[in-house]
Formats: structure tokens, sequence, C-alpha cells
């Protein structure tokens, strides 16, 4: 959950604590309305990107989970290998490449 932290008495020290716990802005008393509207449009925004980049992560583990063991060791070896002839030599793979020669 985003917060705006706004106090009449702000140190420097409080700031830190304030933006080290989390707080998206620290405003202090008196401020402009503005400030306070805009304060929170940011923290709406990178409220909503954290949801995104959650539920995307959400969504590769689900479709990690429905692999089969199988499918995960290719998956890990195409990541390490990045390239189909060494990916088709270390999973024992028939590659396109190699048949052409055949």
């Amino acid at each position: 959950m985003p917060v705006v932290f706004m106090t009449g008495y702000g140190d420097i020290a409080m700031t830190v604590e304030a933006m080290n716990a989390g707080a998206i802005d620290f405003l202090t008393k008196p401020f402009r309305d503005q400030d306070m509207i805009d304060a929170v449009v940011a923290a709406l925004q990178r409220d909503a990107q954290r949801l995104e980049a959650n539920s995307s992560l959400v969504q590769a583990r689900e479709r990690w989970d429905a692999l089969t063991p199988r499918e995960r060791e290719v998956l890990v070896l195409l990541f390490i290998a990045g390239h189909s002839a060494s990916l088709s030599t270390q999973a024992r793979l028939p590659c396109a490449a190699s048949r052409a020669s055949w």
C-alpha cells in the first residue's frame, strides 16, 4: 500500500526514516494542494506498477508449475545454451540444422 507522509513538524531524520520505510513522498505543512495531488498520483502509479509486476510473476510461476519435468529441463537448457545447436547436443534432441546435413 503506497504511503504519502504528511507532517507539520518534520525533520531530516524523520524524512529519511519515512522514505526508508517505503513512503512515496514526504510533505511538510503547509503544502500546496497540487503537491498533495502529485504525490497521490505518483503513489497510485507506483502501486499499479507493483501490482502489474506481481501479476506477471504469478502468471510465470503458474506456467512453470504447469510444465512437465522434461519441459522444465529443456527450458533451463534453452536459457543456458542460448541457441538450438548446443541445446540439441546437451539435451540429446534432434536439431533442424543437424538434420539438414544428413
